[in-house]
């Protein structure tokens, strides 16, 4: 069978599948009716389950439940890499071409498309995870691995996954391979800051400065203090009350997440921030600038590896209607998909203007540490 395929399902998973709540009594009725077996309304869900789950299983049976009882395609955040190098994009496409001759299989499907200045690889392919349920281990998926011209150079954006973040490599590499030297490429990072103050300070500025947008509030705020080397601070010039709170008791907070109304204002922030933690992930709201009447709307940015501070994606939750007087909608529309990749790149020129910022000394981690919290 192919790679990620299931060979076979214990009559157990069989049994607990069935009994989950997306598997419906028409879908009962009709694994039995399959068989020739005409199901009571009276019967008992759990006795139908097992007795099913005790009959002989064939290859259209785990299609079935795994369609039923499959893990559905999750919207994933978006990241760009920008290649500085003046190259044609032709030898983009090129590259892209090689990926795809190279992926191709019967588990991947990848073709490219051009148009305009603007280059699409469009990858269905197969996402496996052993550590689930047998009938949600295989996840059927969608990436669109994106290339345009971006300010003399191009940009990549993809979808932040393990499998798109290494074709995106192989897409560079067939680059350098076909150029005969090494492309120059640039990510969303802060891994060279190690100020925890600036690192907050990233996303202050980010949610502030986005064209086009007006900042209304933050919602969610996740907080990352790294485990600091207990050796580090140890010097001839430590006093005796410096290495009694450098003494490991061996407990140590490294996560926190904030949730509420104006969180980046709250006390609790604060009191987090003089203690060494640093923002990772935000969630906020803003609404388009020039409207009085514009609908509320919700993105989400975070650094996935928090320690570090690499890994920069982002993600346009939806918005909520404007209904009258100030008043929104609770429920939360999701954005089409243009606009949606106009947002991304709202998102990405605010990062890439804040990481300019922040390199050129204009902001200092001690001087900015009240605006954070």
């Amino acid at each position: 069978m192919s790679r990620g395929s299931l060979y076979s399902a214990s009559d157990k998973a069989v049994f607990d599948g069935l009994n989950q709540s997306s598997v419906t009594s028409s879908d009962m009725k009709e694994l039995f009716l399959s068989r020739g077996i005409i199901v009571a309304k009276e019967t008992p869900r759990e006795s139908l389950a097992k007795y099913f789950s005790r009959l002989t299983h064939d290859f259209d049976d785990y299609q079935l439940l795994s369609r039923l009882l499959g893990t559905t395609q999750r919207r994933e955040k978006t990241t760009a890499t920008k290649i500085k190098e003046n190259i044609s994009l032709s030898a983009l496409e090129d590259a892209a071409l090689k990926l795809c001759e190279d992926i191709n299989c019967v588990d991947i499907n990848a073709v490219v498309e051009k148009e305009n200045n603007k280059i699409e690889v469009k990858i269905k392919y197969q996402s496996t995870n052993f550590n689930r349920s047998e009938f949600k281990q295989v996840v059927d998926k969608e990436a669109i691995i994106e290339i345009e011209e971006n300010d003399g150079g191009y940009i990549i954006r993809h979808p932040l996954n393990s499998d798109v973040e290494g074709w995106k490599d192989t897409i560079i590499l067939n680059l350098e391979e076909a150029l005969e030297k090494e492309v120059s490429t640039n990510d969303i990072s802060l891994e060279h800051i190690n100020d925890a103050n600036i690192r907050s300070q990233f996303f202050v500025l980010l949610i502030n400065n986005m064209p086009g947008f007006k900042y209304y509030d933050v919602t969610d705020v996740y907080v990352y203090h790294p485990k600091q080397n207990a050796n580090s601070d140890d010097s001839d010039d430590s006093t005796d009350e410096e290495i009694q709170e450098n003494i490991n008791f061996g407990v140590h907070i490294h996560k926190a997440s904030l949730k509420g109304q104006g969180v980046l204002q709250s006390a609790e922030l604060k009191e987090l921030s003089q203690r060494g933690f640093y923002i990772s992930k935000i969630v906020w709201q803003a609404k388009r600038e020039g409207q009085i009447d514009s609908d509320l709307y919700v993105f989400e940015a975070q650094f996935s590896d928090p320690e570090r501070c690499v890994y920069f994606s982002y993600l346009p939750k939806g918005y909520h209607r404007y209904k009258s007087d100030g008043v929104f909608n609770k429920s939360r529309t999701a954005c089409t998909l243009h606009e949606e990749r106009e947002i991304n790149k709202v998102i990405e020129k605010a990062a890439q203007d804040t990481i300019t910022f922040i390199g050129s000394d204009n902001i200092k981690g001690e001087e900015n540490e009240e605006q954070v919290a």
